[in-house]
């Protein structure tokens, strides 16, 4: 036994002196992950604070995971880096839902009372500068800026009116409740050198639903093109079908007007059999005019059930993604991450409509078609006021 061990103890010995000792053990494969450079650089992003740039570094690692094939082979990632990145990546989308929620608290506050908001934006940059990047910044400061323009109009300090801002854009502007309409365009004039249609109905401004404005607001950011580009989005169309045209403005000496996107969309479409909103559990229809998810019927024990999504909701994001304006092949782009990511629904306001997002499985076939055909029965039956829908015997 003792010549055995001798035996062991020189060939080691032998082993070392020849170069030919035993490698270290691999690393263990947590570690690999997060020395990853891709990984890391999301990880940075998210010990610096800022949450927008993270979410969308780790959104970009996921779209490359279900993208690129052999991606994950060549990156070394096991099921369980996967599993952290998905994570991640919605951690992340929830700290900039909870950033801008908490920004749209601001506009919950009366509108008459500028003070009031202008304090609120100024506490929220204050508090959240480092995690914000340029363009948000940019946007709030301006925000700021505008209602003190406003609040200077009020004093009798400047003049500002629909009259003097259609003269800046080339145009005659008019007042409704949803916005600002364009009555006429001038020949040669930035609203018609963005390809804006007359009669348009400019529904919102720099991102801010023109509801959400006071009509000296509207006229602020507006009359703002004369210091930088002003974005708005402008909706027109008839019975069937209505056409929302985002364009750039700018006024002045160098003044011209860019379309950026335009987008048609039908005026109502509702679930059908093979809707993507039935993995969910939902039967709803989408009110292309203004926006909204209107929810007519939850199928019981689904995933949109189990998060307390419910009939009569009217919901207006999906994912922080407001849906006005946007065209069916977004929605259907945004459903189609379900149920490898949850979704979360918001109302205008951004109020969350469910306490938690609607998360996977899906919901499963059988049941699936069991709900339908209830709800296909119920639609049958017009005189019936019951909305819950079972999706079992």
């Amino acid at each position: 036994m003792n010549t055995q061990r001798l035996t062991a103890c020189c060939l080691a010995v032998l082993a070392a002196a020849l170069g030919c000792a035993t490698p270290p053990p691999p690393k263990p494969a947590q570690h690999r992950f997060y020395k990853h450079p891709d990984v890391r650089a999301c990880l940075d992003l998210e010990q610096q604070r800022k949450p927008s740039e993270a979410q969308s570094c780790w959104a970009g690692l996921v779209r490359r995971l279900d993208g690129e094939p052999g991606f994950r082979t060549s990156a070394e990632l096991t099921e369980a880096d996967v599993e952290r990145i998905q994570r991640k990546a919605g951690l992340a989308g929830e700290s900039v839902r909870a950033l801008r929620r908490e920004l749209d608290a601001c506009l919950d506050l009366p509108a008459g009372d500028r003070s009031a908001r202008r304090a609120c934006y100024e506490a929220y940059l204050a508090k959240h500068t480092q995690e914000l990047t340029r363009t948000e910044r940019y946007e709030i400061e301006q925000a700021i800026a505008g209602l003190a323009q406003n609040a200077a109009l009020a004093r009798g300090e400047v003049e500002a009116t629909l009259e003097h801002a259609g003269r800046l854009l080339g145009g005659r502007l008019g007042p409704e409740d949803e916005g600002v309409r364009l009555e006429s365009l001038d020949p040669g004039g930035v609203l018609t050198g963005a390809g804006l249609p007359a009669q348009g109905l400019i529904v919102e401004l720099d991102g801010m639903l023109a509801t959400e404005l006071d009509a000296a607001e509207r006229i602020a950011r507006l009359e703002a093109c004369e210091e930088r580009p002003v974005q708005v989005l402008v909706r027109h169309g008839d019975l069937q079908q209505v056409a929302f045209l985002r364009a750039e403005l700018r006024c002045g000496p160098q003044g011209a007007g860019r379309r950026l996107a335009e987008a048609h969309v039908p005026v109502r479409t509702c679930t059908q059999a093979s809707s993507p909103e039935l993995r969910l559990g939902v039967n709803w229809c989408f009110n292309g005019r203004d926006g909204l998810l209107e929810v007519a019927d939850v199928c019981a024990g689904s995933p949109a059930d189990l998060a307390e999504l419910h009939p009569g909701q009217q919901l207006a994001r999906v994912n922080g993604l407001r849906l006005l304006g946007q065209g069916p092949d977004k929605l259907l782009e945004l459903l189609a991450t379900f149920p490898a990511y949850s979704l979360a629904f918001e109302d205008r306001a951004g109020t969350l409509q469910s306490p938690r997002p609607v998360a996977g499985p899906e919901f499963p076939e059988d049941k699936r078609q069991r709900c339908w055909q209830a709800i296909q029965k119920r639609l049958q039956e017009p005189e019936s006021e019951d909305t819950s829908t079972e999706s079992g015997p």
